[in-house]
């Protein structure tokens, strides 16, 4: 006689991770690869994250090429005097340390 079903032990069902646009991950692809980078690799946000960089890559690509191929017109009318690129680079370098010191003063007390 089969033991009551609150006494049976419950199957386990691999866990579906939902990617995005209907992707299927490395770990469906290739059981060998090492658990902890197929969990990285099999989640949402790096494979969004991926995506926006290959397609931002792509956007500078075809743009570096359209201004190669027009006699570099978009890089007069876009890029700064050198000077005002100075300043910009110095302020946000300025910005990025503040705020560096102040998330890790706010950490560490």
């Amino acid at each position: 006689r089969p033991p009551p079903a609150s006494d049976r032990p419950r199957a386990t069902v691999p866990r579906q991770r939902s990617l995005p646009f209907g992707m299927v991950g490395p770990c469906r692809a290739c059981p060998t690869i090492d658990r902890v980078f197929d969990d990285l690799v099999c989640t949402r946000s790096f494979l969004v994250s991926l995506l926006v960089a290959l397609s931002a890559g792509g956007a500078s690509a075809a743009l570096h090429e359209w201004d190669r191929r027009h006699a570099g017109e978009l890089g007069e009318l876009w890029v700064p005097d050198g000077t005002v690129f100075d300043v910009f680079i110095t302020f946000a370098g300025l910005v990025v340390a503040f705020r560096t010191t102040n998330a890790l003063n706010r950490y560490t007390e």
